[in-house]
């Protein structure tokens, strides 16, 4: 009997510690929904149903992964730094990583790595790219894309980049003024 089998049998027998029992981690969460379905299949009664399990499923973890192009110059890729304390210190998120496409570390993937290694189960890739060229379009959804094969639990998002926000012609408007010029 394989130790699955085992935990599934275990589990049945003791119905009434499953129903007192709360599913604090998303693995034991899966196990609960998986065991679930095999019992119900085998006509196994259990004290509790699929959406029982969803109710008790934690909460995703979120974090944002803020993505700049890099410079050899590190005053502006300190920048970024700034930017993603600053995020941390207003917003919900507790997991803001900033990262780098080229030339300035950390890298995209090793962002991407140190959100999952930090709790995140859904990861926001925010571009702090001014428009939407080729790196947005083609290098950072590759990006994505290798990110969400090599953790294949983790759910990875790309937001678009600042580009025509409402906001922007504010910022530009005060960089205007702020030269002297009215």
């Amino acid at each position: 009997m394989c130790q699955f089998s085992r935990y599934v049998k275990q589990r049945a027998i003791c119905r009434c510690r499953v129903e007192k029992q709360q599913v604090n981690e998303r693995r034991d969460f899966e196990i609960a929904r998986k065991m679930s379905t095999i019992l119900a299949s085998t006509r196994v009664w259990l004290p509790f149903t699929i959406s029982d399990l969803k109710s008790r499923a934690p909460p995703m973890t979120t974090a944002v992964l803020l993505i700049a192009h890099g410079s050899r110059r590190t005053e502006a890729n300190h920048d970024l730094v700034i930017v993603a304390d600053q995020l941390k210190a207003q917003s919900n998120y507790s997991i803001i990583v900033p990262c780098y496409l080229e030339i300035a570390e950390p890298s995209i993937p090793d962002g991407a790595r140190q959100c999952v290694e930090s709790g995140a189960d859904h990861v926001l890739m925010m571009p702090y790219f001014l428009s939407a060229g080729s790196h947005v379009t083609r290098d950072l959804e590759r990006f994505r894309n290798k990110a969400s094969a090599e953790f294949e639990s983790v759910k990875f998002d790309l937001c678009p980049p600042l580009g025509l926000h409402p906001l922007m012609l504010q910022i530009v408007k005060d960089r205007l003024s702020e030269s002297g010029d009215s």
